[in-house]
């Protein structure tokens, strides 16, 4: 069953152990799997960058209301979130590649681009005062919007 939800592509989320798990027993069932996600006899659905677009907005949401109650722990952990999202929605559109481990993205943005990781960087270590966050989100989700429209 697990295979066929894969293939129809239900749930897409179901493909990232794939390419980021450590896989400590298999009977043959990730091997496979693999190897049909390498082949492309399986896919991520195309569109399905959108939904992090819609999941990191979701969190900036969040993190609108973490501002104004002045809880600082939360704000972090939703500017983090929805920056993560930005960046995964821009690396499945771009790349095919859907990333999980937050290392994995950290490294991945540095290798493709040292500005944004930068922003990126600052997000994650919380280096932000009040709205500041916001407008360095807005910069992020301007510039994967960017690239994805530029298509």
């Amino acid at each position: 069953m697990f295979r066929v939800n894969i293939e129809m592509g239900v749930p897409r989320e179901g493909i990232n152990p794939l390419t980021e798990a450590l896989v400590l027993y298999d009977t043959g069932l990730m091997k496979g799997l693999k190897e049909q996600l390498r082949n492309g006899s399986i896919s991520l659905r195309e569109d399905a960058y959108w939904d992090y677009l819609r999941y990191g907005d979701i969190r900036r949401s969040y993190l609108c209301e973490s501002i104004e109650y002045g809880n600082l722990r939360d704000a972090r952990s939703d500017a983090a979130a929805s920056a993560a999202h930005y960046l995964r929605a821009y690396f499945l559109c771009e790349y095919g590649e859907m990333i999980i481990s937050k290392r994995v993205l950290v490294e991945r943005i540095h290798e493709v681009h040292p500005g944004i990781a930068g922003v990126y960087d600052r997000v994650l270590n919380g280096d932000f005062h009040g709205d500041e966050v916001m407008d360095t989100l807005e910069e992020i989700r301007e510039w994967v919007t960017g690239c994805i429209y530029g298509k």
